[in-house]
């Protein structure tokens, strides 16, 4: 029964003077895996479409993440790398 009481003082609510701060459980993100796109009638991960368009996976997933289409995310050009 303590362990029980334990698990429900750690996820309760705490008040920080005035404020009240809720832990927020995040989902873990699945390590490894490949995401296909397909484009045009063709089908590759992610990090094949990086390489072949010569932009970086980064950026191509923070397209697709911030709700743009696949054919939007991989036709629209990329801006160039500085350095």
């Amino acid at each position: 029964m303590l362990d029980a009481n334990k698990a429900r003082r750690k996820d309760a609510p705490k008040k920080v003077k005035h404020l009240t701060v809720v832990a927020v459980a995040k989902k873990p993100k699945p390590k490894g895996v490949i995401r296909n796109l397909t484009h045009n009638g063709k089908t590759q991960s992610l990090q094949a479409w990086a390489d072949e368009l010569g932009a970086s996976y980064q950026s191509i997933q923070y397209r697709i993440n911030n709700g743009w289409s696949v054919k939007r995310a991989l036709s629209t050009p990329f801006r160039p790398k500085k350095g």
